[in-house]
């Protein structure tokens, strides 16, 4: 089939209000897949945040204080990676 009466008869649908319940569970599926994601990567942030506390208060000059705080920031890219991602 051509792509382009495929994407036309897609916007027919759509403008009809036709709704494909198949695309709709998948699309679902996906949704909390990633929040399921988001949710696992929040509780991972809190978990790190937690040690690299714990880390600083035993000593502040540990340089495992450092790897942590640094680990901590890459979780936190990737949780507002994956935020962006789930928006679009």
């Amino acid at each position: 089939m051509d792509i382009a009466l495929l994407e036309s008869s897609k916007e027919v649908s759509k403008r009809r209000g036709f709704i494909n319940p198949l695309s709709d569970k998948l699309r679902h599926r996906k949704e909390n897949k990633i929040v399921s994601s988001i949710n696992d990567l929040k509780e991972k942030i809190e978990q790190t945040r937690q040690k690299m506390y714990r880390a600083y208060k035993n000593n502040p000059n540990d340089p495992q204080v450092l790897i942590i705080s640094q680990t901590l920031d890459m979780l936190l890219n990737e949780l507002e990676r994956k935020k962006g991602n789930s928006k679009k």
